[in-house]
């Protein structure tokens, strides 16, 4: 969306000789989308290389560090990832994982 944005506001303010360059750009940038998207969805390697699995940084209330380190996200950011998430202490996380998209996703004891 940024890069979209970005080549639209460039066509907007005459960096390009004319608006169809900056349709042509964003066209262009929807259709890699697209086919990428397609591709990962016919081809289970190339999901596999455009979409990681998810990655474990907590199991069975302990920190997986060198998952962490790999991630560059400290005890201190994940902690508050998991009070966002409703989650008071570690010892109460079966596994925590960081998704492909970002996010953190919470299995708690149960």
């Amino acid at each position: 969306m940024v890069l979209i944005a970005d080549a639209a506001q460039n066509a907007m303010a005459t960096d390009y000789r004319s608006i169809t360059e900056g349709v042509v750009l964003c066209g262009t940038l929807i259709g890699w989308n697209y086919f990428l998207d397609w591709l990962a969805y016919r081809s289970p390697f190339v999901q596999r290389l455009l979409e990681p699995a998810p990655l474990p940084v907590i199991r069975d209330g302990k920190f997986i560090r060198r998952n962490m380190r790999q991630e560059f996200i400290t005890e201190d950011e994940l902690r508050g990832q998991l009070r966002e998430k409703g989650v008071e202490s570690i010892d109460n996380a079966e596994l925590v994982c960081i998704e492909s998209d970002g996010g953190i996703s919470v299995r708690l004891r149960g």
